[in-house]
C-alpha cells in the first residue's frame, strides 16, 4: 500500500499543478481580453478623433478658401479705387478753381461804366 498512497500522492499533486496551471492560463485569458477590449476601444476613440481632425481640416479649408476669395475681391476693389483716385482733382488744383471762380465772381466785383472809366483815363493821362 505504500506504493498505492504515493501514487496518489503523486496524482494529488499532478491535479494541484494542473488546476494551478488552469487557474493561471485563465487569468492570463482575462487579461488578454482586457487588453483586446482596451485596445480596441483606443482605436474606436483613434478612429473617431481622426474623423474629427479630418472634418475640421475640411472645414478650416473651406474657411481659408473663403478668406483667399475675400481677400482677392478686396485686393481687386482697391485696385479699382486707385484707378480712380487718380481720375480725382489735387487740393492745388481745387483751389486753383476756387480762385479763378472769385475772380469772375460778380458779386464780389466792381463794375464801372465806360464813362467812368474815360473819365479816370483822362485824369491819369
Amino acid at each position: 500500500m505504500v506504493n498505492g498512497k504515493k501514487i496518489e500522492l503523486i496524482l494529488q499533486e499532478l491535479i494541484r499543478r494542473t488546476n494551478r496551471g488552469d487557474r493561471r492560463i485563465r487569468v492570463v485569458e482575462q487579461r488578454t481580453q482586457a487588453l483586446e477590449s482596451r485596445t480596441s476601444a483606443i482605436e474606436d476613440t483613434d478612429f473617431k478623433q481622426n474623423k474629427d481632425i479630418k472634418n475640421k481640416i475640411m472645414d478650416m479649408e473651406v474657411a481659408i478658401k473663403s478668406i483667399n476669395d475675400k481677400l482677392f475681391k478686396i485686393e481687386n476693389d482697391m485696385n479699382k479705387i486707385n484707378e480712380q483716385i487718380k481720375n480725382f482733382a489735387r487740393k492745388n488744383e481745387v483751389k486753383e478753381l476756387e480762385n479763378m471762380f472769385e475772380l469772375l465772381n460778380p458779386i464780389k466785383q466792381e463794375f464801372v461804366t465806360k464813362k467812368e472809366l474815360e473819365d479816370r483815363l483822362r485824369e491819369i493821362g
